[in-house]
């Protein structure tokens, strides 16, 4: 499904797009603009793949969720609104009876962050190995607990 973010601060807004890719316990974020960067999340760890700087984040997926959990866990607000806690946080998940509408939060920064998204394909047939991220030697690896 396609996506498009902004991130909100008390300054200025950011926005991004791309396209989330979701597949059992599997994700790729793949931002395409305003530049290209790759999320990959599986149930144990996250890595952030950022082509222009040549390097990935790897760090654990403590939190062991992915968008289809928080909505299966979150509980219902109003008819279409869905509100998932992790950790005291808040994220705020609207739908409707066919797909995701959009996904709102404060980041750790206490930026206002609000996804929305388009274009949902129900259960395409992704192969795992678009979410099998392999870094190239010339990568420069940062580990993060």
């Amino acid at each position: 499904m396609n996506f498009t973010q902004s991130v909100k601060s008390e300054d200025q807004m950011l926005i991004y797009e791309g396209i989330l890719y979701l597949k059992d316990d599997l994700s790729l974020w793949h931002y395409k603009k305003p530049v290209e960067k790759k999320i990959y999340t599986d149930k144990n760890n996250i890595q952030i793949y950022e082509p222009e700087l040549m390097q990935v984040i790897v760090m654990k997926n403590n939190i062991k969720m992915n968008l289809p959990a928080m909505y299966h866990k979150a509980k219902s607000v109003k008819q279409g609104l869905k509100v998932f806690y992790l950790e005291n946080q808040a994220f705020y998940i609207a739908y409707n009876d066919k797909s995701f509408q959009s996904l709102s939060f404060q980041d750790h920064n206490d930026n206002a962050v609000h996804i929305d998204f388009s274009a949902t394909i129900f259960n395409p047939k992704l192969n795992k190995a678009l979410f099998d991220f392999k870094p190239s030697p010339d990568l420069d690896i940062i580990y993060q607990d």
